[in-house]
């Protein structure tokens, strides 16, 4: 059965007020200009039982005052079938007073909150548990501007490129979602030798 997910991910700005923050955060902590929020921010983490990934956290503004969100990561040591494996997620992101909420639909049983919060080394971190219980913890520290090309993807060209990836998308990794991801991978490859 099918439940929407949603992560929320907020930034808290008081954590920011008591010291002077180098540039490349002012535009997260004040949330005052869009233009400093707007980029590709590399992303680091690790989950409970996975290990270690490294990715990319798109944030890109639209015509109503929201941005886009895309969060693409790559599991250093984690494979299935032989396969690197690729989590991505699609979401919306919504500036608000106190910080930025970002929301991301995916298939799981019940809801999880994300709090981005700056820490001591100027790093924004989070955690957050999946529907297993089990801890992703992430943070972000540099960004560059976008690109032409989103970060978004088109998965017959994405196999193509990447045969040696398993890329799963707005959902969580479980024994499901892998074999569904695997047969989808098959299906494009076999379509597109």
């Amino acid at each position: 059965m099918k439940y929407a997910f949603t992560i929320l991910a907020l930034i808290f700005l008081s954590s920011c007020a008591h010291k002077e923050l180098p540039n490349k955060f002012r535009g997260i902590a004040s949330l005052k200009s869009p233009s400093e929020l707007e980029g590709i921010w590399f992303l680091q983490g690790s989950h409970a039982s996975r290990g270690p990934y490294n990715g990319e956290l798109e944030l890109k503004r639209t015509q109503d005052g929201t941005y886009s969100v895309t969060r693409v990561v790559n599991y250093i040591s984690y494979y299935y079938e032989g396969l690197r494996v690729q989590e991505v997620w699609v979401g919306k992101a919504l500036p608000s007073d106190s910080g930025l909420v970002i929301t991301f639909g995916l298939n799981a049983e019940k809801s999880v909150n994300e709090f981005f919060k700056v820490d001591e080394s100027d790093t924004l971190k989070a955690a957050f548990r999946d529907p297993q219980d089990e801890i992703y913890q992430e943070w972000i520290s540099t960004k560059r501007n976008l690109e032409e090309k989103s970060l978004r993807w088109i998965a017959s060209d994405f196999y193509v490129k990447n045969y040696d990836t398993l890329r799963v998308a707005n959902k969580f990794l479980d024994k499901q979602s892998l074999g569904e991801a695997y047969t989808q991978r098959k299906q494009m490859l076999e379509q597109h030798p």
